[in-house]
């Protein structure tokens, strides 16, 4: 997954952004690790930089949890996110209680109003995460935009896409981004997000 999230820094780098990988340790130390890396950056870049979090599978997962604990995050796009960890297929679901422990509720993004831009990336045959945590988030997220990629012979993240579909992603993630800065310079942070699960 970091061979394929690094693939996405030249065309950002073109696009006019800067970027910053993270890389976490497992299981329970990994969230707090992407927390503290935001907060170094956040530290090293100043308050009035936005900071966008863009992440892959759990990755993704961990950059929407980021914008609901740090509302000063700028944009999320999340490609393939388990957004309901609690609703997962059962092999992903013990890896979430080991992750996680027993409070998943608290860890799923879609249970929580999250009113900082997020661009939602799934594809309709994705083999691990059900097509249905897009739309649970997508509810929960009213500034949320969807790109639902059909099935094809590209491959993405768990599956293989509509390679036309994949070729236009990027026109739609500039145009996201672009929006979801200038937002963040001319409102300020969004409000922070609201627990509103079981």
């Amino acid at each position: 997954m970091v061979a394929r999230v690094e693939a996405n820094r030249p065309r950002l780098h073109a696009w006019g952004y800067a970027t910053d990988l993270v890389r976490w340790r497992p299981r329970r130390s990994a969230f707090p690790d992407v927390l503290a890396a935001y907060d170094r950056l956040r530290r090293r870049v100043g308050a009035a930089t936005p900071i966008c979090a863009w992440g892959q599978s759990a990755g993704a997962h961990m950059a929407l949890m980021l914008a609901i604990r740090r509302p000063d995050v700028a944009c999320v796009v999340s490609e393939a996110a388990p957004t309901e960890l609690s609703r997962l297929p059962a092999n992903l679901l013990r890896r979430a209680h080991e992750a996680f422990g027993n409070g998943l509720a608290r860890r799923s993004p879609a249970f929580y109003r999250l009113l900082t831009p997020a661009l939602l990336e799934q594809a309709t045959n994705d083999r691990l995460i059900p097509f249905g945590q897009l739309a649970a988030m997508r509810r929960a997220a009213p500034h949320s935009e969807a790109l639902v990629l059909s099935p094809g012979s590209a491959p993405w993240i768990h599956s293989r896409v509509d390679p036309r579909q994949l070729a236009h992603a990027p026109v739609v993630e500039q145009r996201f981004l672009r929006a979801a800065v200038e937002r963040w310079r001319r409102d300020g942070p969004s409000p922070p997000a609201r627990y509103a699960g079981p």
